[in-house]
């Protein structure tokens, strides 16, 4: 026990640091100036549905988050995606693009930009507004 720090001093002089420079992922100003501790919350402060073309939903089969986020986007009357972030390719995809968590939808403007990220529902009622289905 007396020298049992040694083993940490080595194990912090060994560390790696990883950093967003190698992803295609760009920060954006909300991103820089939050300064919570966990993601940020990419949402504007009111995007219409009018504004948004398209949607990615990034969901795992066994997430329990996802279901009401699935659900809710299932609503929406826009096209979107549904990418499986459990297959190889559908993860391989969440990296490219800087999804870190599911579910997170990603809502992409007419030229195809990035316009907002959620990961809620409440989150989501920010930016989509859900088409009542008839039966």
């Amino acid at each position: 026990m007396r020298n049992w720090n040694k083993g940490k001093r080595e194990e912090y002089d060994h560390r790696k640091m990883f950093t967003l420079d190698g992803s295609s992922y760009e920060l954006t100003a909300a991103d820089k100036a939050c300064e919570c501790s966990g993601p940020a919350r990419i949402v504007p402060e009111k995007a219409l549905t009018s504004e948004v073309a398209s949607w990615e939903l990034f969901a795992k089969e066994t997430c329990p988050n996802c279901p009401p986020v699935k659900a809710y986007m299932s609503d929406v009357s826009l096209a979107g995606t549904l990418i499986d972030v459990g297959t190889d390719a559908g993860f391989a995809e969440a990296a490219k693009k800087g999804v870190f968590a599911s579910p997170t939808v990603i809502a992409y403007g007419a030229d195809g930009a990035e316009i907002a990220r959620a990961h809620t529902v409440e989150e989501l009622t920010e930016i989509f507004e859900p088409v009542a289905i008839s039966a």
